[in-house]
C-alpha cells in the first residue's frame, strides 16, 4: 500500500484507493503505524524506498512484546498450517507478514490495512484484528441533484 502511495511506481490498480486512504488519516489527525519489517521491505526494493516523515506515520519494531505474539500465535507449525495449499508466498515471506501481524497486535492497532487480501486477513484474524483494504475506506461520490 505504501509503494502504491509514495511511489511513482505502477505496482497496484488501487493507487487512488492508497492515496485517498492516507491523505484521510493524515486530515482526521489520525496514525498509520508501520512495523519495522514493512520497512525493511520498502528498503529492499528496487529503487529502495526511504519511509516519509510524518506525524501521522509511527515506525514500530518488532520487539519483544510482537516477538512474544508472534511465538505463541503463529509459531513455524502454525504458520506452515495457516499459509495457503499451493506453498505461495515461500514461508520466509509469509512470516514477514507474520511479524507485521504481530507488530500490529503488540501496538494495540485498531485493524490491520493492506493491499494483501490473499494473506494477510488470515494473518490478521489470527491475532485478533480486523483487516481493511485501502477501498474499504473509499467514500461514496456524492449525487448532485437539480
Amino acid at each position: 500500500m505504501l509503494i502504491a502511495a509514495w511511489t511513482d511506481r505502477k505496482v497496484e490498480p488501487s493507487r487512488e484507493d492508497c492515496i485517498s486512504f492516507l491523505a484521510g488519516v493524515e486530515a482526521s489527525d489520525g496514525v498509520i503505524l508501520i512495523a519495522t519489517p514493512t520497512i525493511a521491505e520498502l528498503l529492499k526494493g528496487t529503487p529502495p524506498l526511504e519511509l516519509p516523515r510524518r506525524k501521522s506515520v509511527v515506525p514500530v519494531p518488532f520487539d519483544a512484546r510482537a516477538a512474544r505474539i508472534l511465538g505463541e500465535a503463529m509459531p513455524s507449525e502454525v504458520l506452515k498450517k495457516l499459509r495457503p495449499e499451493n506453498n505461495m508466498p515461500p514461508l520466509a515471506y509469509f512470516k514477514y507478514d507474520a511479524m507485521i501481524a504481530a507488530c500490529a497486535k503488540a501496538f494495540l492497532a485498531d485493524c490491520i490495512v493492506s493491499l494483501d487480501e490473499k494473506d494477510m486477513p488470515t494473518l490478521a484474524n489470527h491475532v485478533g484484528l480486523p483487516f481493511r483494504t485501502p477501498s474499504m475506506y473509499r467514500q461514496p461520490q456524492q449525487k448532485t441533484l437539480l
